[in-house]
């Protein structure tokens, strides 16, 4: 859930209008005097927030889908491989943000991958609203395919929108709001789409997951007059035609792999939801390591970055054993909160997802102690 920093190649930000007051200054200028954040950051900060809706909302009730059994509803998956698919399906979101990242630098554009990002999202939701197991898989890789698309980028059109070099204190604030309309997002969507899961219908609440990202793409829609020109230049960096021939042919060499593994498990009756979520697993840790390698490895990259990558290193280990334990949250701690927690409340019921909204309510109310208390401290 944390927004990174634009570190992408990037060419000298244009002036553009900014519409902070008729007749006064205009665009990062007007924002720098008046200590106030660009206009765009609303529109991201809303997309945003209905893109966590869409996800946290669905993470809250899927693992509960996937081993409700066929009669109440569910895929009738065993429980160890219906958290076995949750948590596959989290790292493939986490995974696919590295070529959503260069798909917009290379083709796209951050701007038009954010909008195609949700429309494929809305699109992989509204699969999953539809009755019937076989829309399941198809809606789940839309959805990752879709993330990995929408959500590095978002977060770097944050960061372009402070373009000046003395707009670094603003920027971070900026990202500090934009992280609250994530943790906001995180805890309303439960609450609505987990009780509509829950108590109603699975796969209505798999469509008020699609009814948020909807919202998201109109509003992002709507308010892209707010953003700067510069995020509508065009790629960073252009793929030239030998590139362009490369890709192709990894791409192609890539499906016929694919399809040859694909192809070898179903001829030896292993084609199971258990060894796809084994081979995937395989994958997103083999992949992270190839990249630090190749990066590591790379004659652009100069000593003293790679003393920093060294360092970094440390920092990504670190960082990869935090979010393997928080995000059991979505599958272990999720069924022991339907299956061995007390969900009563004041007599009153209440659906073992809106559990999901917890993490996130607590950032939200205690950011703002923390922040207070490391303030009171006086510089480090």
């Amino acid at each position: 859930m944390n927004a990174s920093m634009d570190t992408r190649e990037q060419g000298p930000a244009p002036s553009a209008p900014d519409e902070w007051a008729p007749g006064g200054p205009t665009g990062h200028e007007a924002g720098h005097k008046a200590g106030r954040h660009p206009r765009g950051l609303a529109t991201l900060v809303l997309t945003e927030l209905w893109e966590r809706f869409s996800l946290y909302g669905m993470v809250a009730i899927l693992v509960h889908f996937l081993a409700a059994s066929r009669a109440h509803g569910g895929m009738g998956l065993h429980q160890g491989t219906a958290e076995a698919v949750e948590g596959v399906y989290m790292a493939m979101i986490s995974l696919l943000a590295l070529p959503g990242g260069w798909i917009a630098d290379r083709f796209l554009g951050a701007r038009r991958a954010v909008l195609w990002g949700g429309a494929v999202i809305m699109a992989g939701h509204a699969l999953m609203a539809v009755p019937g197991p076989a829309f399941v898989w198809p809606g789940l890789v839309l959805i990752v395919i879709g993330t990995g698309l929408l959500k590095p980028n978002i977060s770097a059109l944050v960061g372009r929108l402070y373009a000046a070099a003395d707009d670094d204190q603003r920027r971070d604030a900026g990202y500090s709001i934009f992280y609250m309309g994530i943790n906001l997002g995180a805890v309303i969507a439960p609450l609505v789409v987990g009780y509509l899961g829950e108590e109603v219908d699975w796969h209505l609440g798999f469509g008020a997951a699609a009814v948020g990202m909807a919202l998201g793409l109109v509003q992002y829609a709507l308010g892209g007059r707010r953003l700067a020109r510069q995020l509508r230049e065009e790629p960073v960096v252009r793929l030239t035609s030998a590139e362009r021939t490369r890709v192709r042919r990894s791409s192609a060499y890539g499906l016929v792999f694919t399809a040859s593994l694909v192809g070898l498990l179903a001829a030896a009756h292993a084609l199971s939801i258990d060894n796809i979520t084994f081979v995937l697993t395989v994958v997103a840790v083999v992949v992270p390591a190839g990249v630090l390698l190749s990066m590591y490895r790379s004659p652009k990259v100069t000593p003293a970055e790679k003393t920093r990558l060294r360092a970094y290193v440390w920092l990504f280990l670190a960082a990869t054993l935090f979010w393997l334990v928080y995000d059991q949250m979505g599958s272990e701690l999720n069924l022991f909160a339907a299956q061995k927690t007390d969900l009563s409340l004041f007599g009153l019921h209440v659906p073992a997802s809106w559990t999901q909204s917890l993490p996130s309510l607590f950032v939200i109310v205690l950011a703002p102690l923390f922040a207070a208390f490391s303030c009171g401290r006086g510089p480090w």
